[in-house]
């Protein structure tokens, strides 16, 4: 009987590049709306299982026909999508298999949960309110007398989240998520069964500071840093969105072990004990305050640039420990400090062209990753977080300005986009 990891919910990108590096290793629970649209080629019949993922029932009864018919035994469960977590922890309790508990995934799900949790445990965060009106949003920031964020409880990235200087963009910002919510109220990454106010606010007291993110693996109450990256803002791009990524060895203000205890602290405290996790945190007056976790690896550009620096495939060691392997990741501090940016559309409309001849021929650039098919229809924030982005690139600084904002607009000035 064949044994093989479980994947569950992944776009089908994703499905195709694991597909491609452990073949035979794993199979796959995909969304079936997902598999219907996709352009990437579909896997072999008993690599892929098919569902509506909203439909969680159903969905552990394919599975379990799936590995009648192929006779397959599930060895390990993962997911690479915060969205498909909850069901994720079902299948292992229903084929009693180690994941992380559906208490521990609602907590760093629920941005009001986790924030409680880091609370109770004295690890640093932002002030915080939940809201449940417009008059709420306006008593929070009158109470922190500045700039506050305003974000979904559940969610990821930078969609519908805002900063709020005024009375009146908080209000305003207040009503634009509520409405986005309620527009998404089908979509299974702001419609978690666990989280009871799926329709409330979060607020938070904006923190004036460098913004990092780290991948880490945390088991037998310790943590091991896989990566870690300072996020690159530019002024040209809404409030949250990160033009990309870039590598570092080290904080200037905070210790490695401050680091390392901190990471595992945040991931305990909400009941993470065994997986690989995503960190975001911005450090202030060499403090580490808390943001945003989630029991798996970060997305985006960010496995092709640990690949590209360190050859490290992280959803392999993703994989590899779900299947009970040890992990052993390289010490972050000595991975190469390469950057990724992001190739954003300029507008609306269809996709007709990409000519990215400018990178290709800059001797900084190591690698060119596009992700956008010809065709695409492209929408904008806050419409859509997700078509927009067509691509990343990773480069070293050699014979470039050390200004990132600048580097970013120079090559996005030379990215040539046909948008009809």
């Amino acid at each position: 009987m064949a044994a093989k990891v479980l994947i569950v919910g992944t776009t089908t990108d994703y499905v195709q590049w694991i597909s491609s590096i452990s073949k035979k290793k794993v199979f796959f629970l995909t969304d079936s709306s997902l598999r219907n649209t996709a352009l990437e080629p579909k896997p072999d019949s008993d690599d892929e299982v098919c569902w509506d993922l909203s439909d969680s029932k159903g969905a552990i009864l394919a599975v379990e026909r799936h590995l009648q018919k192929f006779t397959i035994r599930i060895c390990g469960i993962t997911s690479f999508d915060c969205e498909s977590m909850e069901l994720a922890s079902l299948i292992a309790i229903k084929f009693n298999l180690f994941f992380q508990t559906p208490n521990a995934i609602r907590n760093s799900r629920d941005k009001f949960a986790s924030k409680r949790a880091w609370e109770a445990a004295g690890l640093n965060i932002p002030q915080y309110s939940l809201l449940n009106s417009r008059e709420d949003a306006e008593k929070f920031h009158r109470k922190i007398n500045g700039i506050c964020v305003l974000k979904p409880l559940s969610g990821a990235g930078s969609e519908l989240v805002f900063s709020c200087k005024t009375s009146n963009e908080v209000k305003d910002s207040y009503s634009k998520i509520k409405d986005g919510l309620i527009s998404r109220q089908n979509n299974r990454l702001f419609n978690s069964k666990s989280i009871l106010n799926k329709l409330s606010v979060l607020a938070e007291e904006f923190i004036e500071g460098t913004e990092y993110s780290c991948d880490f693996i945390i088991e037998k109450n310790s943590a091991k840093i896989i990566r870690l990256t300072e996020k690159i803002k530019v002024n040209s791009l809404p409030f949250g969105i990160i033009a990309g990524y870039r590598l570092v060895g080290k904080i200037p203000e905070i210790s490695h072990n401050n680091l390392v205890q901190t990471v595992a602290k945040a991931a305990e405290s909400i009941g993470i004990n065994k997986a690989i996790c995503m960190l975001d945190f911005i450090v202030r007056a060499g403090e580490i305050i808390l943001i945003e976790i989630a029991p798996r690896p970060g997305g985006d550009c960010l496995p092709s640039l640990l690949l590209c620096a360190s050859w490290q495939n992280i959803l392999e060691m993703n994989i590899n420990l779900a299947d009970g392997k040890e992990v052993e990741p390289i010490d972050y501090r000595k991975i190469e400090p390469l950057t990724a940016l992001r190739i954003f559309a300029p507008k609306e409309g269809l996709l007709s062209g990409m000519d990215v001849s400018y990178l290709t021929n800059n001797n900084s650039i190591k690698a060119i990753n596009l992700t956008a098919n010809i065709g695409r229809a492209i929408r904008l924030p806050p419409a859509d977080y997700d078509t927009w982005i067509l691509g990343n690139y990773i480069f070293t600084f050699e014979g470039l300005s050390c200004d990132l904002a600048e580097v970013y607009n120079d090559f996005s000035r030379n990215i040539k986009v046909g948008i009809r």
